[in-house]
């Protein structure tokens, strides 16, 4: 992993900072790689090493490295989404901290050398336009066709350096949490679903009413993940994808795919950093999606209309 990029580009640490790093085994080479760099700079690093299964509340030391004023960083690593928990919700809004949530496991991972002031200039703009508009239609050639209400709106750009910033690591999504009941309509997860892994040979056909999953009409091996926590039967957020370095990775607990210029991904369960559901998270994502905000097509089967959102790659 680019390290400079993390702590220099994206997070701006700087030396008198204490930074705190928590992971799991299957982050290990990459928490070692953090660690070895904080040595080698002799930057304040506090390191903890922590199984998380996604539902269980946190233990104490971990729950401190978010409520108390230090460290000012924080760095997680973690196979079990962790972001949708009040502690982190405090941690970032009400202590402003800055946070980078690493999303991928293994190294190489080609959508860390995304320019993230490049996708500031395609994150903000769509930002904006999504927090003027009020509804969403999204369709796509596998058989999508959904409807939602735009909720409360998010821009991760990779950009963290500013108090209460923060996000994924390889970054690349704008999105929102959709207004409660709005969601209707037909999914089709046509690229990968987290936990599953690729599924473009087999998709997900997935019927919504009312943001609830009612129907599985193609994968049963699908339906033990909603079987987790009945939470996951919601779809709580609905994303698009601006990260221009595509990337694919075999690993079926990555979705590092659901920042890929040109998707949108949705995300099951949890979405207390947009919204008001607790509980564990997983994501899945469509192709060449076409999206309609208020009657103005913003994009046509993946790619931008540049009436709306201009892509520059210089």
């Amino acid at each position: 992993m680019p390290l400079r990029t993390l702590f220099e580009k994206s997070l701006n640490c700087q030396p008198d900072e204490h930074i705190g790093l928590i992971y799991d085994a299957a982050f290990s080479p990459i928490a070692s790689s953090i660690i070895d760099y904080c040595s080698e700079r002799d930057m304040k690093l506090d390191s903890h090493r922590f199984e998380y299964d996604g539902t269980s509340p946190l233990p104490e030391d971990i729950r401190l490295l978010f409520l108390e004023r230090t460290p000012e960083v924080l760095i997680v690593a973690l196979l079990s989404n962790i972001w949708h928990t009040p502690e982190r919700w405090s941690a970032k809004h009400e202590l402003g901290k800055r946070i980078a949530n690493i999303i991928h496991p293994s190294e190489p991972c080609s959508s860390y050398l995304a320019d993230i002031s490049r996708m500031s200039r395609i994150g903000r703009p769509l930002e904006q336009l999504l927090l003027e508009s009020t509804e969403i239609h999204i369709t796509s050639p596998a058989g999508t066709d959904l409807t939602a209400r735009i909720g409360k709106v998010f821009c991760e750009t990779g950009d963290y350096r500013a108090p209460g910033s923060g996000g994924d690591f390889p970054a690349g999504e704008v999105g929102f949490g959709p207004q409660e009941g709005s969601v209707n309509g037909r999914l089709v997860y046509d690229f990968k679903v987290q936990h599953l892994g690729r599924v473009k040979d087999y998709p997900v056909v997935l019927m919504v009413k009312d943001d609830v999953v009612v129907t599985d009409f193609a994968r049963r091996d699908f339906l033990p993940l909603l079987q987790r926590h009945d939470i996951l039967r919601f779809v709580s957020e609905i994303s698009i994808g601006i990260n221009d370095v595509w990337t694919e990775v075999d690993e079926d607990s990555s979705i590092v795919e659901e920042k890929n210029f040109g998707t949108v991904h949705f995300g099951h369960g949890s979405n207390l950093s947009y919204g008001t559901r607790r509980g564990p998270h997983f994501d899945a994502v469509i192709l060449n999606p076409s999206i309609v905000v208020d009657n103005r097509c913003i994009m046509s089967d993946g790619v931008f209309n540049e009436k709306y959102i201009k892509f520059d790659r210089s």
